[in-house]
C-alpha cells in the first residue's frame, strides 16, 4: 500500500510543484496522527503536499494513514534509529514545495495556519506562532515582530517545530537538522540558532495557530534534554561573550529545577 501511494503521489506531483511540504515525522502515533492529517487537509490554503516519514512503527499507524486516500499525501519508511531529525531531513528530500513546514505527529494545526503564516513569508525566511500548550510562559516573546540570535540563546527555544514554515532554500544551505545524538531534543533550537547567527531572518506571528500535546512520551526524559541543552551551550559559547555563557548556564539550572518542581 506504501509503494503505491507514492507511486501515485509521485505521478501527481511530477506534473506540478506546490508551495507548501508539510513534513510529519511519524513513530507509533495511531492515537494522534489521524487528527493531525486531518487538521492540514481541513487547511483553509490548499496548495501543499503531506510527506509522512515513518520510523517502522509497530503499531497501526500505516493503517491510520491508509485510512485517508488522499493523492496529496505521500508516506515512506525511514531508520532513524532514535533521531528525529534524520526523519525530517528525509522528508525535505523528498519534498517539491517551495516552503517547507514541519508538524509532528501527535500536534495538530488551526485551519487557518498556512493562509495566515503565508502573508509574512514573502519578507522572511522562517516564520513561526505560537502553539496551544507548549507557549504559556514564553507568549511575550512573540509581542516583537523578529527573534535575534542573542535573544534565542540566552532565553530559550521559543521556536516550536511544529509551527515552523521555512524556505526550503534556506533550509537546504545550512545543512537542515543536526543528526548529532547529543543534540537529540534540542536540535531543533540548534538549527534556529545556526540560521539566525547566519543573518536569516525569523519572523514571530503573535497568533495561536496550532496545539502542541502535552503527554508522557514528550515530557518525561527531564535529564536527556537537560544534558542536550548543556552540550548546545557548549557547542555555541565561542560564539557568544564569556559572561553570556555563565549566565545561560545558570537560567538553565533554574529551568531544570522549575521543571523538576512541577512533576
Amino acid at each position: 500500500m506504501i509503494l503505491k501511494r507514492q507511486f501515485s503521489s509521485f505521478m501527481t506531483f511530477i506534473m506540478r510543484s506546490v508551495k507548501f511540504s508539510i513534513i510529519i515525522p511519524t513513530y507509533n502515533s495511531a492515537e494522534f496522527i489521524g487528527e493531525c492529517i486531518s487538521s492540514i487537509l481541513n487547511q483553509s490554503c490548499q496548495d501543499f503536499e503531506i510527506i509522512i516519514v515513518d520510523n517502522y512503527s509497530t503499531d497501526n499507524t500505516i493503517d491510520e494513514i491508509d485510512s485517508y486516500s488522499q493523492e496529496k499525501i505521500k508516506v515512506f519508511q525511514n531508520k532513524n534509529h532514535g533521531v528525529i531529525a534524520v526523519s525530517r531531513n528525509f522528508g525535505v528530500t523528498q519534498s517539491s514545495g517551495e516552503y517547507i513546514a514541519f508538524l509532528d505527529s501527535d500536534d495538530f494545526w488551526y485551519k487557518n495556519k498556512l493562509e495566515q503564516c503565508s502573508k509574512y513569508l514573502l519578507n522572511n525566511d522562517i516564520v513561526c506562532h505560537l502553539l496551544e500548550g507548549s507557549h504559556k510562559d514564553k507568549k511575550h516573546w512573540f509581542s516583537t515582530k523578529k527573534l535575534t540570535f542573542y535573544r534565542l540563546f540566552m532565553r530559550g527555544n521559543c521556536v516550536a517545530t511544529s509551527s515552523v514554515i521555512i524556505k526550503k532554500s534556506v533550509l537546504k544551505k545550512h545543512g537542515g537538522f543536526s543528526h548529532d545524538k547529543e543534540l537529540v531534543t534540542v536540535e531543533d533550537y540548534d538549527l534556529w540558532l545556526t540560521l539566525l547567527k547566519s543573518n536569516s531572518t525569523i519572523r514571530l506571528i503573535n497568533q495561536k495557530l496550532g496545539f502542541y500535546r502535552i503527554h508522557e512520551n514528550n515530557s518525561s526524559n527531564l535529564l536527556q534534554y537537560s544534558s542536550a541543552i548543556t552540550f548546545l551551550i557548549k557547542k555555541w559559547a565561542p560564539s557568544v561573550p564569556i559572561w553570556a555563557t555563565l549566565i545561560r548556564r545558570i537560567l538553565l539550572k533554574i529551568e531544570i529545577a522549575k521543571s523538576k518542581l512541577r512533576k
